[in-house]
């Protein structure tokens, strides 16, 4: 049967993916045209998409989460031949975050855009703190660590702290 991948059905805007978390700073290296919008908020909620795998596909897996823009998502409920009481609907529900990242987003694109000024704030003297939170095999050991050929969000962010002092 169908099976939901990278998402446990989620009752309020938390989702089961790979979300990283820092305060808000100002005078951003982003530039304006992909800086999230921070309003008032000195905590952002990013959200990243990870690629379905092999085994997934082959299993007929198949992707209920669709990146609308660079903010908005929308996750689909699947119904099953067998599940008669949500055999004729499907369900969906639209997220919004700070960003929103496609599985095809670089290693350097989520530190850019996600923690990339908290590093400067950092070097200034302010606190900062940047966190994964997500189901397991969601992806937030490779977003936060990588590998050596694409290295993640927290390698990027010392080699920038060791650059600049």
């Amino acid at each position: 049967g169908d099976r939901i991948v990278g998402f446990s059905y989620p009752r309020k805007a938390t989702v089961s993916t790979t979300v990283a978390r820092k305060l808000s700073m100002r005078n951003s290296v982003v530039p304006q045209s992909e800086k999230p919008s921070t309003g008032d908020s000195r905590i952002l909620v990013f959200v990243r998409l990870r690629p379905m795998a092999k085994r997934e596909k082959e299993g007929g897996s198949r992707c209920c989460v669709r990146i609308v823009n660079r903010r908005d998502l929308y996750l689909t409920e699947f119904a099953t031949e067998h599940d008669y009481l949500r055999l004729k609907r499907v369900r969906g529900r639209h997220f919004t975050f700070d960003a929103s990242f496609s599985d095809s987003t670089t290693q350097q694109e989520v530190y850019s855009i996600t923690t990339a000024e908290l590093v400067e704030a950092v070097l200034q003297g302010r606190n900062g703190s940047v966190f994964c939170y997500g189901a397991t095999g969601a992806g937030k050991t490779y977003t936060m660590l990588g590998t050596v050929e694409n290295p993640g969000v927290m390698v990027l962010a010392i080699k920038d702290l060791f650059n600049k002092i």
